[in-house]
């Protein structure tokens, strides 16, 4: 069939079904793509049957996303006259990276609580390093071991490098729900993506530029890799001015809020492209633009800081979108197949990176004691909440569009199926994981104190019943519909999280010797009222 003589019709192809074009297309060394379609497909469905809250409906819609982009890809290679290789060039560069990069880094620095975060820094700095390390480190050995012969080790670091940069914000969204329970452990993790992700923009242009990805015979001696890690620690500096002039800019156009989003935005994308011209990561500037900005104390009135809030998400998913479609649409038009052993080295890959984490919170566990009110059984939902995400990928697509290593391709597509595994094991997960650990279960001081306050509230509301009676202008109103109406239900009455049976009774042990107890004969409620 020629490439330039196809017909299209209503699921047809040249009087053929779709189907019976792909299957006679796959046929041969190419039927692993199929497969691939297939293993997809299966992942979309486990990841829309487990998720049952609309916090996933976002990763969903990147899923949905890249297959489609994928379909799209291979139906122009294989069915239009373009030329593949040409569209690739045409269609991927820098360009359109050096935009969604830096809008990807800063939306990682909002929404910390950096006070809490600066009075627990030091044994939050060492569990992000000794993660971080201790993940590079084992996850390069095992890659190495288990690749085809006479690989290099080089690739294989740097796939290390970038596994180690986690994005758990999925599990910091629903640890928000539990508030003080696990306040530290929200810390630690906001605090481990931060360092994770400075680590590897710092490190990750210290390897490209001085280890030999694609063979061409660069030597480079110590004191220029001196030189150069430490131009690179510089690159902070213009964030940090930036920062500063937006702080200025800030106090002077308080009541604009479209002024200041457009503003932050313009920024971080500016100081991320001179960085880059001047041989400086961009990625560490931006991301010491939004931590000087979090630190700060700068007054936002309420309606900025609601649009900066659907803002920063309108544009975080728009930018995730963007790289997954990328993504889809790249491996889509490359040639190279798919060999069969990926599959399980993908997924010896994805649980290194489990069991490596797991090892590391064990070997350290005497440092994390120091973090008041975290258990064990905190540290098993730290484990689960290490996912990644778009982030990974857009790095990924920056290896093959800007530093054009021979590798990167294979890179890239075992990130997006180990960004699929994060999703389905690590984010749709772990809501289950939350209920079996009873992280999200009521607990008993929460429930006397609700209790304590919902007695407060019925004797307020039957002291101001008693006193309207007295008047004589509603005197003869129902009062039976007004108790009826007015009555405050116990919200934690029907709860399917845990029974508050038991709970009542250690409520009236413990407010026997103060007081007396109240029991609402509508509602069933039980609270304690002091003795006068």
């Amino acid at each position: 069939m020629g490439r330039g003589n196809a017909t299209f019709g209503f699921w047809q192809l040249n009087n053929r079904s779709i189907f019976e074009v792909l299957s006679s297309k796959m046929d041969g060394g190419d039927e692993t793509k199929l497969i691939v379609f297939c293993g997809y497909s299966v992942i979309l469905t486990i990841t829309f049957c487990l998720a049952r809250t609309w916090q996933f409906l976002p990763r969903l819609s990147y899923l949905f996303a890249f297959l489609l982009s994928w379909f799209a890809g291979y139906v122009v290679r294989n069915w239009t006259p373009y030329n593949s290789d040409k569209l690739v060039e045409s269609c991927f560069s820098s360009v359109e990276l050096a935009m969604i990069i830096p809008i990807l880094v800063f939306h990682y620095t909002l929404r910390i609580d950096y006070y809490t975060l600066g009075r627990i820094l030091g044994p939050v700095v060492f569990v992000s390093c000794s993660l971080f390390a201790a993940n590079v480190g084992i996850l390069s050995i095992v890659m190495y071991s288990i690749s085809e012969l006479g690989s290099p080790y080089e690739p294989k670091l740097l796939h290390a490098l970038i596994l180690s940069m986690i994005t758990a914000t999925h599990a910091v969204n629903m640890l928000e729900r539990v508030r003080g329970r696990v306040r530290q452990l929200q810390i630690l993790l906001q605090g481990e993506i931060l360092i994770s992700l400075g680590l590897f923009c710092y490190l990750n242009n210290i390897l490209l530029k001085f280890l030999d990805f694609n063979r061409v015979g660069i030597r480079t001696s110590a004191e220029a890799v001196l030189v150069y890690m430490v131009w690179h620690v510089l690159g902070i500096f213009p964030g940090l001015l930036a920062a500063y002039l937006f702080k200025q800019f800030v106090r002077r156009a308080y009541d604009d809020c479209a002024g200041q989003g457009v503003c932050c935005i313009s920024c971080i994308i500016v100081i991320y492209c001179l960085c880059e011209i001047l041989g400086i990561c961009g990625s560490l500037s931006v991301l010491a633009f939004g931590v000087s900005l979090g630190t700060s104390k700068i007054k936002f009135n309420k309606r900025t800081a609601r649009y900066y809030y659907n803002s920063d998400r309108a544009l975080t998913f728009l930018a995730s979108s963007i790289i997954f479609v990328y993504c889809g649409f790249y491996i889509g038009l490359t040639h190279s197949g798919y060999k069969y052993y990926q599959a399980s080295y993908i997924f010896i890959v994805f649980a290194t990176c489990m069991t490596t984490r797991v090892i590391t919170f064990v070997l350290i566990h005497r440092m994390i004691g120091m973090l008041n009110q975290i258990t064990w059984r905190h540290l098993t939902v730290g484990v689960q909440s290490a996912s990644r995400g778009a982030i990974l990928l857009a790095f990924s697509l920056n290896y093959i569009a800007k530093h054009k290593l021979h590798e990167g391709r294979q890179l890239l597509i075992d990130n997006v199926i180990l960004v699929c595994y994060s999703y389905v094991f690590n984010i749709a997960l772990l809501g289950p994981v939350l209920e079996a650990m009873g992280i999200n279960d009521l607990t008993r001081p929460k429930i006397i104190n609700m209790n304590w306050a919902l007695s407060l509230v019925n004797i307020c509301r039957s002291r101001a019943i008693e006193s309207l009676q007295v008047d004589r202008v509603i005197a003869d109103a129902n009062w039976v519909v007004v108790d009826q109406s007015t009555i405050l239900r116990h919200p934690y009455k029907h709860s399917k999280k845990r029974s508050i049976q038991a709970s009542y009774k250690d409520f009236e042990e413990e407010f026997d010797a103060k007081g007396r107890i109240i029991s609402c004969g509508n509602c069933g409620a039980k609270g304690g009222s002091p003795t006068v």
